[in-house]
């Protein structure tokens, strides 16, 4: 089942709670709606609203209600967090070194929102640091479906978080490959958030050296009932979009 979007730009939220992997995701969704879910999470500093979603008998995979969740540190399971500047500093500190602030945003901006083809670039000030990354969500039926929001990393990487929806086997993981090339990364659910499933991704400089020339990444897995389930992210002003978030991460 291949499934098409359209794109909408990011929305910020305030945090919700989460259902660990081992939780359907049918009965994490029930958790999510009656509020009872007790794993609070926070993924990155830019929130990715998405629809919770729920799976028929015959697994297909079908989207509800948006639900918003924020962004933040995930705590002990080590999510990808996006250019803190705390443990530069901290680090600086112990070496007896001053760590030097990072450079403000253009023209003394407190926030920047830009828009590079399918990809979006948001950057936030935030007292002494900044925080920027580069997202894209989808929606199908006016309603919030899949996203993904990236950081550059260190050595040319990008690191960030997927976002799908209910209704899909997550034991089974997610397979990423590059236009109709072959499965580059083998991945697993992290969590389930009210927002949907989470998915942490690092891509190598290798990696991203062929996403900035090719077309779309492919986002393979299954319903919950085992019938295939595809995604299909556009790489269209994706280079362009990693380029200004490093610029602006400096």
């Amino acid at each position: 089942m291949s499934v098409a979007f359209r794109f909408v730009p990011f929305v910020p939220d305030e945090p919700n709670c989460a259902c660990s992997v081992e939780t359907s995701s049918k009965e994490c969704l029930k958790e999510v709606n009656e509020g009872s879910c007790g794993m609070r999470g926070r993924l990155g500093f830019i929130s990715l609203a998405m629809m919770t979603a729920a799976a028929s008998a015959t697994g297909s995979v079908f989207y509800g209600e948006p639900v918003a969740v924020s962004a933040a540190e995930r705590g002990a399971e080590k999510s990808p967090r996006i250019n803190d500047p705390a443990p530069q500093r901290l680090e600086a500190a112990q070496n007896g070194q001053e760590a030097q602030p990072p450079s403000p945003l253009p023209g003394g901006a407190s926030s920047i929102d830009e828009t590079y083809k399918d990809w979006r670039v948001v950057c936030v000030q935030q007292g002494v640091g900044k925080h920027c990354a580069f997202l894209q969500n989808q929606v199908q039926n006016g309603r919030r479906a899949l996203g993904i929001e990236l950081q550059a990393a260190a050595g040319n990487a990008v690191s960030g978080i997927l976002m799908l929806p209910f209704g899909l086997a997550l034991d089974q993981g997610v397979a990423v490959a590059i236009d109709s090339g072959a499965a580059s990364l083998a991945l697993p659910f992290r969590t389930c958030l009210p927002a949907g499933c989470v998915v942490a991704v690092n891509f190598d400089k290798d990696m991203v050296r062929t996403l900035r020339t090719a077309t779309a990444l492919k986002v393979k897995t299954a319903a919950d009932g085992g019938n295939p389930a595809t995604f299909s992210i556009s790489l269209q002003g994706f280079a362009t979009a990693l380029d200004r978030v490093t610029i602006l991460s400096r």
